[in-house]
């Protein structure tokens, strides 16, 4: 009895939502009940017609694929593992081909960097020019005879002249640029004393107007009696 009354108890306590408390006889109901629909509500579906969800009708659809795929797989897998011998080559085929073949020796060119590159043709340039100029030296040192015209000319004989040796004028380059440096000193003491005189006289000039401004500044001028000024006083 007390323990009828305790899973009772259990039961109760874990399954308050899903599962319905039956009579003493220890049974449990094993599915859910179906929840109430609300057909009040805006949009609520009707209690007749409930839907079926879309998900299940091609649930089989997407079985049957997914089978046929795997089994497509399986049969390509047992394909690739079968043994397939391969025939036989053709040894005669292959010797007269490399008979008549012909062999291409390739010769590798390596790619040398501009700096090398350029010394490179430096130092050839250089070569050549020293080749040039051996040469022109051995040119140089070859041994090329003159005709003999000295034998066939007639000795030179100085003519005797009785007129003495004439004394001409001259004038050295040291009293010319005595003279040019003269007249470039002149030229210049005159120039200086010019700017010095304009100097001077500029600068009388401007001590002249600076008194005759201060004396008229200074300069007392009697004004005229004015009546309306005396009025203006006094009042």
């Amino acid at each position: 009895m007390f323990a009828n009354e305790n899973k009772e108890n259990h039961v109760e306590g874990t399954t308050d939502e899903t599962l319905i408390k039956l009579p003493s006889s220890g049974l449990v109901q094993e599915w859910t009940p179906a929840k109430d629909v609300i057909t009040s509500a805006k949009g609520a579906i009707p209690k007749n017609n409930p839907p079926t969800p879309q998900a299940y009708k091609a649930l089989a659809k997407y079985k049957k694929k997914r089978e046929e795929a795997e089994s497509r797989l399986a049969e390509e897998e047992q394909k690739k593992r079968e043994f397939h011998a391969k025939p036989m080559p053709n040894f005669k085929t292959c010797h007269q081909k490399l008979d008549e073949q012909v062999v291409i020796h390739y010769v590798t060119v390596p790619l040398t960097p501009k700096v090398l590159k350029h010394s490179q043709e430096a130092q050839e340039k250089f070569k050549k020019k020293l080749e040039n100029l051996k040469r022109e030296e051995d040119e140089l040192r070859k041994f090329q005879s003159r005709p003999a015209t000295v034998l066939k000319t007639k000795p030179f004989i100085p003519e005797k002249s009785d007129v003495a040796v004439e004394q001409c004028p001259f004038n050295l380059s040291m009293e010319r640029r005595l003279q040019e440096r003269k007249q470039y000193d002149e030229a210049l003491r005159r120039r200086q004393e010019e700017r010095q005189k304009q100097e001077e006289d500029d600068r009388k000039r401007l001590e002249e107007e600076f008194v005759e401004e201060f004396r008229k500044a200074t300069l007392f001028k009697a004004q005229p009696y004015s009546r309306d000024r005396d009025m203006d006083e006094t009042t």
